[in-house]
């Protein structure tokens, strides 16, 4: 039996004498599973990778959230994250880790990278239970800061913008609505 699957099962217990046909008697039994800490929180599946542009890695900024999920009821099921270094990597200087949403914050200004390049930072994120023993899981993720390459010094209007119709603007593979409007005064 796992709690698992099945937390109760409802029986109905009859007790007959066989020698007297109409001396019996029936009583409703339940029987409760206990839940016992047996299953270990598990981090969803491709949450090993966080990639964050550096203009937006200011501190205070949530780059991420870690998930992981643990399918025990009660203080078993209770899952609690924390950070560890990763070979004396300064990652848990600059980010830190929510205890209960999984958020990633950045608390100290990350290292800028030159542009076109990346920084990346090694953080070992633990997710444990509140069962007794508890058990723990662990994932190595990889936070990407990456610096973009700048646009240039303006934006082309109209057909000059790599084939695009008149009226819009062309920002790299994107496109932006230009709006124009004018007003006239008359007298």
């Amino acid at each position: 039996m796992r709690h698992e699957r099945r937390a109760e099962y409802h029986l109905i217990c009859v007790a007959a004498d066989p020698t007297v046909t109409s001396l019996s008697a029936a009583v409703p039994v339940v029987i409760s599973v206990g839940d016992v800490n047996d299953n270990s929180p598990a981090f969803s599946a491709g949450s090993d990778v966080i990639r964050v542009p550096w203009e937006r890695a200011t501190v205070g900024h949530v780059v991420g959230r870690v998930e992981a999920r643990d399918a025990d009821d009660g203080p078993n099921g209770e899952v609690i994250y924390w950070a560890e270094p990763v070979d004396n990597d300064t990652a848990v200087d600059v980010f830190s880790v929510d205890p209960r949403s999984g958020d990633i914050t950045l608390v100290a200004d990350v290292d800028e990278p030159a542009v076109g390049e990346i920084v990346v930072y090694a953080l070992s994120v633990t997710a444990g239970d509140r069962g007794e023993p508890p058990r723990r899981s662990r994932v190595l993720l990889s936070i990407v800061v990456e610096r973009q390459p700048l646009l240039g010094p303006g934006y082309r209007v109209g057909g000059g913008g790599g084939g695009g119709a008149a009226g819009l603007v062309g920002v790299g593979w994107k496109w932006i609505a230009l709006i124009v409007v004018c007003n006239r005064v008359t007298k």
